[in-house]
């Protein structure tokens, strides 16, 4: 449970000014109704996952590039690989998170959503006949008939 409360403490902290950072500038396009506005609190970790995961791929550039220097000490693989590890454990666990409430709090049924510009929710037209909120971490799995209540 700790690793958990301090995922969630780290969440909370999440300021304004990193909200506004990772917020989404996507327009809307003309097909895309409007359906909600992301909560506040859902902002905080969606930014919260966003920043982490530009982290992560900074962290393995960074590796990379001293890798191979000829005088790169191999105990900072330990540590990276320690890094990795972390930020990929909360990377599964935010985006997730940040889907479920955001879907359980709709007041709409509506099937294919994204994120726009001044973080509204937006139905989207089906692309291929498939739904558009399919969770990547999740193999692709289809979360809306595991979150609604």
């Amino acid at each position: 449970m700790e690793w958990l409360k301090s995922l969630l403490a780290k969440i909370e902290a999440v300021t304004e000014a990193e909200i506004n950072a990772q917020a989404p500038t996507e327009p809307i396009e003309v097909n895309e109704r409007i359906i909600s506005e992301v909560p506040v609190e859902l902002r905080k970790i969606l930014a919260y996952h966003n920043a982490l995961a530009e982290k992560r791929r900074e962290l393995q550039r960074v590796h990379d590039d001293e890798h191979d220097q000829p005088n790169f000490a191999r105990e900072t693989c330990e540590e990276f690989h320690r890094t990795i590890a972390s930020t990929g454990r909360e990377l599964k666990i935010t985006e997730p998170l940040f889907w479920g409430e955001l879907l359980n709090g709709l007041k709409s049924d509506a099937e294919n959503i994204a994120i726009r510009a001044d973080w509204k929710v937006v139905e989207i037209p089906e692309q291929d006949g498939k739904p558009s909120i399919k969770m990547v971490v999740l193999g692709g799995a289809d979360l809306r008939g595991l979150l609604r209540t």
